[in-house]
């Protein structure tokens, strides 16, 4: 079980999941490359999956994760991404905007990350999506540089 303190933490994760799954819609929506597409797809898919796996710990803990349209300022970035996308027309702005949000994700997956410790198991889980969000951010960023 976590504690209360770690509770918040893992619950704003939670939510920055779920911003971070809408934002990817939103992005495969908009892209004009394919792969672009495809890419962005699958990572909502993906970031769908995370938020799950930490909607089962909430849960665990008695706690509500019933969240499904995201933060305010969530919300704002995205409309911020398409409004932005929609002007610029390319898919380097679009990765731009997107790396924005995933340096905020990583910030909440530190602040998670830092303060569970009473439930290593759950810490494993995690651990090992922080280290795949911070593989794909590192492939956005050579994306972002070719495009």
């Amino acid at each position: 079980m976590l504690e209360n303190a770690e509770i918040d933490n893992v619950k704003d994760l939670f939510v920055r999941l779920v911003d971070s799954k809408l934002g990817f819609e939103l992005a495969a929506e908009k892209a004009e490359q394919p792969r672009h597409k495809e890419l962005f797809s699958s990572l909502a898919e993906k970031r769908h999956s995370y938020a799950q796996e930490i909607r089962k710990e909430l849960l665990i803990n008695d706690q509500d994760a019933e969240i499904d349209e995201g933060t305010a300022s969530g919300s704002i970035h995205r409309f911020y991404t398409k409004i932005k996308n929609t002007l610029a027309g390319d898919d380097e702005s679009l990765l731009e905007e997107i790396l924005k949000g995933e340096d905020n994700l990583q910030d909440q997956y530190v602040k998670a990350i830092e303060s569970t410790k009473s439930d290593i198991e759950f810490l494993d889980v995690i651990q090992n999506q922080y280290k795949d969000i911070e593989s794909t951010d590192a492939l956005l960023e050579i994306k972002e540089e070719a495009a």
